[in-house]
């Protein structure tokens, strides 16, 4: 089963605007602008398992202390969601069990094989046992801003080449 992740992005004037200049210019395609969401998304997600959730949108629960106890002693020193290193893998690069398509409409980034990925993006109330959400999966205002940079950058880039 393969979870694909869509970025929505609501309320952005500004990556709006970019986009309607994009489209003026006739022989690029959107190719270009897709790698660079790519890099942004890995990046953000590099920031996000780092800080432990803080750069999303606060910290992620710390551990149970029973469970802090068995997976220091079976697992030393990984930080939370990195036992295995799986899941930072996924969402933090392609290879593994992510693939990203890139075409001239359209991107797809695909992780597979990480049953888990959900459960602990938003948490579990019932069932096997209560899971604390520790949510990687959305974006905030300055990870927009950084965005905003990043495609601003290319859309120069690109202009400069047009021009000359």
């Amino acid at each position: 089963m393969a979870l694909t992740l869509q970025l929505n992005i609501d309320g952005k004037e500004n990556l709006v605007r970019m986009m309607d200049k994009i489209t003026l210019l006739s022989s690029v395609d959107m190719e270009q602008f897709f790698y660079v969401i790519k890099d942004w998304f890995f990046d953000s997600q590099k920031k996000i398992f780092k800080t432990e959730g803080q750069y999303l949108n606060g910290q992620w629960k710390a551990l149970s202390p029973d469970y802090a106890e068995w997976k220091q002693e079976n697992y030393p020193n990984q930080p939370i969601l990195q036992m295995t290193g799986a899941l930072y893998n996924a969402m933090t690069s392609d290879g593994g069990n992510t693939t990203t398509t890139i075409g001239r409409k359209d991107m797809k980034i695909e992780v597979s094989d990480i049953v888990y990925l959900r459960t602990h993006d938003r948490g579990r109330k019932q069932g096997k046992g209560e899971i604390p959400q520790r949510q990687f999966l959305g974006t905030n205002p300055v990870m927009l801003v950084d965005l905003d940079k990043r495609m601003q950058k290319k859309l120069n880039e690109l202009l400069k080449e047009q021009l000359t």
